[in-house]
């Protein structure tokens, strides 16, 4: 599961008598269905003698865990019983590290060229949030311009469907992929070789970048776009047509 909209948390319970030296701590993770794990443990052990047992068990290594509780970090070096945990009171543990390690196998899988990657990429870019964050984090725009070099059409109508996503609702993104990656270019020879897919993808980021006020000057005087429109009006289906009419009128916007 991959965390770009949140961490994934565990829920610790400790059902537990103070006075008792060595207690069961059950251990849960949250919103997993997986049935809640016991460790036990002594009450003067630290607070990383539990993430070692953790660690032991689930796998999941002492430095990527973060124990919260009471709104507070709890430290590797403090005992369990110096945080006054109650019983059957909650602690929670973030997954640190979790996501970059998750979009890092993304990126690798996506230079590869795997379809099921660019699916996995699209379904995370409908969170608003992680738009921008695979733009400027993740800077994941080079490694998609590669992917569109590659001879495999399903690719490349996904990756365009992708660039749709990152310009959509983005101020930030329209400008960059405008000016810094200077993606016009590849869109308009989209326009004149790709799929009917390909290129309604072409056209619906071309739609998204042409919202940009700085953008539409520069698209009819330097790229020269209006003679590439005219002939996907001319030769192309009812829904080619009717996204290239969409930028005539933002073209022709103030």
């Amino acid at each position: 599961e991959y965390m770009g909209v949140g961490k994934r948390k565990m829920a610790f319970c400790f059902p537990f008598q103070s006075n008792n030296k060595i207690i069961n701590v059950g251990v849960e993770i949250v919103p997993s269905k997986k049935k809640k794990e016991f460790f036990e443990v002594c009450v003067s052990d630290t607070i990383k003698d539990l993430k070692e047992k953790v660690c032991s068990r689930l796998e999941i290594s002492v430095e990527e865990q973060e124990f919260r509780y009471d709104q507070k970090v709890l430290l590797d070096n403090k005992k369990i019983q110096y945080y006054k945990i109650q019983n059957n009171q909650t602690i929670t543990i973030t997954i640190k590290y979790q996501e970059e390690r998750q979009v890092e196998s993304l990126m690798s899988e996506l230079e590869n060229g795997n379809f099921a990657a660019l699916v996995k990429l699209q379904n995370l870019l409908d969170n608003t949030e992680n738009k921008r964050k695979f733009f400027t984090k993740y800077d994941i725009v080079p490694c998609l311009f590669k992917l569109l070099k590659k001879e495999n059409d399903q690719v490349k109508e996904n990756v365009l469907g992708i660039f749709v996503t990152l310009s959509d609702n983005n101020t930030e993104n329209k400008r960059e992929l405008f000016t810094k990656y200077d993606i016009v270019p590849c869109l308009l020879k989209v326009l004149k070789k790709g799929t009917d897919r390909a290129k309604v993808n072409a056209l619906g980021t071309l739609k998204n970048l042409s919202l940009d006020t700085e953008n539409r000057r520069e698209l009819i005087t330097k790229y020269k776009i209006v003679p590439h429109l005219l002939k996907v009006i001319e030769n192309g289906n009812d829904r080619l047509k009717e996204n290239t009419l969409a930028i005539f009128l933002n073209l022709s916007t103030n």
